[in-house]
């Protein structure tokens, strides 16, 4: 029984969020980008579902350098480049 409330209690939370998502009234969202799986997919989700209900958003990704991963400012452009052909967006800069 403990096991099903943990879940009910997930997808309530997760129903509100989606009741409630910002994307609404926003035009701009900035978006941390590492280069790493977590972010990349992060955008990822983001862009699908501003190009899914053809919201007028733009997506700012943001980086900063971080002299532990030197490739990481090449992983973000790769990915930025792969999500302006994947999505139709106003803007992806």
């Amino acid at each position: 029984a403990e096991e099903e409330d943990t879940i009910h209690d997930y997808e309530d939370k997760f129903g509100w969020i989606k009741d409630n998502w910002m994307l609404e009234d926003t035009d701009k969202i900035g978006i941390s980008m590492s280069g790493g799986l977590d972010s990349s997919l992060m955008t990822w989700l983001l862009c699908k579902e501003i190009s899914d209900n053809n919201k007028n958003t733009e997506v700012f990704p943001l980086h900063g350098i971080d002299n532990t991963r030197p490739t990481s400012p090449e992983n973000v452009q790769n990915i930025i480049n792969f999500l302006r052909k994947s999505f139709t967006l106003s803007g992806l800069f």
